[in-house]
């Protein structure tokens, strides 16, 4: 999986940046910045933990721009994985014909 330099939720232009501090500051592979349009992912954390913390963060954007609330934040991270599986294993239901 490629992991851009900006994602584009909605009409919104979220820049995602390298924090090497994450693991340390917070203990967290990666974070949302709402106010700053911005995703941070630690990476020094293995590949397929930095991916599926880029989908994490991007359901939590979406969650936070269009005002959705799970009854957990476990939810949203189990959703997290299982959408990095399907996108993972099918990735062509993602190309365009």
């Amino acid at each position: 999986m490629n992991i851009p330099k900006q994602v584009k939720i909605g009409a919104f232009e979220w820049e995602v940046k390298a924090n090497d501090n994450l693991m340390h500051e917070r203990e967290e592979r990666a974070v949302t910045r709402p106010k700053r349009l911005l995703i941070e992912i630690d990476p020094g954390t293995q590949k397929v933990a930095q991916e599926e913390s880029f989908i994490h963060e991007i359901l939590e954007a979406i969650c936070w721009q269009y005002n959705i609330e799970f009854a957990s934040h476990k939810e949203l991270w189990v959703m997290s994985v299982v959408l990095h599986q399907v996108i993972k294993e099918n990735p062509e239901i993602f190309k365009e014909v």
